[in-house]
């Protein structure tokens, strides 16, 4: 489990781990000494300069402390930052919680007609889940599931818009401490009360028939507003090398690169307004659907705007899942998206700010408030975090004696050698399934982060 890092990186490791073999209580647990030697050994042959290391394990059954190694040193967390976002919600929201979006009529219907005289108003909740991921086949999928439910009421012509509710979250898409470099990637994706496809889209590039022939790049019609300047030649490379950036003051994308001849590539890049790509797509599944909207879409503006009509459509998703997707994959929009919605649950805004704050009351509540911490975004990808491994390994102790919602923080996270980001460790290696963990890491800052736990029992009888 160890990451490898470079001389001059920060590690930060919190492991509440160790729970005692089966039938050893925690009177009798065999020394940890030998473990602690070994784990002194490591830590001081990685060569890492005072004020870049933090490393605290702890024992499950009585929260002892196996090894520690400046356990209260602020570091950044990178992605071990979800940990705290997922505390946040599930004390907040509950393990039960459940993420509605409808779609709702306001406005006259005129059943023989098919005519709703008014706006259709589509009314988010700050689900992260409304995406193909898991429909690839309907990339247009939930809001094609609306789209449909909507017909099925005989409408098949809004004289009004589509009017899009973000609920109580604010319109700060992106967080102001973020490097610019990383809104081009998915990870730097924005986020909204109301996002679709992770605020992405997929961009396809073909190679021409042969090295010198022009490719072509493919964007869906649904991506937004926004032009596509392509910039991509077909060479006689062995792999695609393609990517995109937002120029212009990410008014266009721009698409570059090399491919091979007659071969294609795919990525998803985000956009820069995540509520225009909803607008989009959802106006596109409604026309698919055979229902036009004369108005096209727009924001909500207001109370009155907001206000609920007669529901038409609707799609739920669980909390559960959500925090699945954002651990195991370490989905940054999830996490922000999660994040101002605990802003939401605890302050009735959902901001940066209010998120912050909702996370840090969590932490007072349990106990783990200290000097120097902070947790200013849901993913992580800020620089501006601050987490000690002390405050990360006690997290995740304070979840394991907490029966209601320990099992589902603990199923959000990793397993080595399956999916997720532990997909690639200690495969084959006898065990594994003992380890729930959650990584972290932001490369270009030198930054590694390990937290999660061991099960001691399950090899007891080794």
């Amino acid at each position: 489990m160890r990451p490898v890092a470079r001389p001059g990186s920060i590690l930060l490791l919190a492991v509440a781990a160790l729970a005692p073999a089966r039938g050893v209580g925690a009177k009798e647990r065999a020394p940890a000494g030998p473990l602690a030697d070994r784990l002194a050994r490591v830590t001081a042959a990685a060569g890492f300069k005072a004020g870049k290391l933090g490393l605290l394990v702890l024992a499950l059954d009585d929260g002892s402390v196996v090894f520690e190694k400046d356990p209260d040193l602020p570091l950044v967390p990178a992605s071990t930052a979800k940990l705290a976002t997922t505390a946040a919600v599930l004390d907040l929201l509950g393990p039960g919680h459940v993420f509605a979006t409808t779609l709702d009529a306001v406005g006259e219907v005129n059943g023989t007609e098919g005519v709703l005289d008014g706006d259709l108003v589509l009314h988010g909740s700050g689900d992260p889940s409304l995406s193909k991921r898991d429909r690839a086949a309907d990339p247009l999928w939930p809001l094609s599931s609306l789209a449909a439910q909507v017909a099925a009421h005989g409408i098949r012509r809004v004289t009004g818009a589509l009017v899009l509710d973000d609920g109580a979250f604010d319109r700060t898409y992106v967080h102001p401490s973020w490097p610019v470099g990383d809104l081009d990637d998915w990870y730097g994706a924005p986020t909204a009360g109301l996002t679709f496809n992770d605020s992405c889209v997929t961009v396809l590039v073909r190679g021409g028939g042969a090295a010198g022939d022009a490719a072509s790049v493919l964007v869906p019609s649904t991506s937004g507003p926004w032009p596509v300047v392509a910039a991509v030649s077909t060479s006689d490379v062995r792999q695609p090398t393609v990517g995109a950036i937002w120029v212009e003051e990410r008014r266009r994308l721009r698409v570059a690169g090399e491919i091979p001849p007659r071969q294609e590539a795919s990525f998803d890049t985000p956009v820069p307004d995540p509520l225009a790509l909803v607008g989009g797509a959802a106006v596109e599944a409604l026309a698919r659907a055979g229902i036009g909207v004369a108005r096209g879409w727009r924001l909500a503006t207001g109370p009155r705007d907001r206000a609920r009509g007669t529901e038409l459509g609707r799609i739920e998703n669980d909390l559960r899942t959500a925090l699945r997707v954002m651990n195991k994959r370490s989905q940054n929009l999830y996490a922000e998206t999660l994040f101002k919605a605990a802003g939401v649950e605890a302050f009735g805004a959902g901001s940066w700010e209010t998120g912050e704050q909702a996370v840090a009351g969590v932490f007072a509540r349990r106990g783990l408030a200290t000097g120097g911490q902070r947790v200013v975004d849901g993913s992580g990808l800020s620089r501006e975090n601050r987490l000690t491994a002390g405050v990360l390994a006690r997290l995740l102790l304070s979840f394991d004696r907490d029966p209601l919602r320990g099992p589902v923080l603990r199923e959000s996270l990793a397993t080595p050698g399956e999916e997720g980001t532990l997909a690639k460790r200690l495969r084959g290696v006898p065990g594994r399934e003992r380890v729930r963990a959650k990584t972290g890491t932001l490369g270009r800052s030198g930054v590694f982060a390990l937290a999660g736990t061991v099960d001691g029992r399950a090899t007891a009888d080794a």
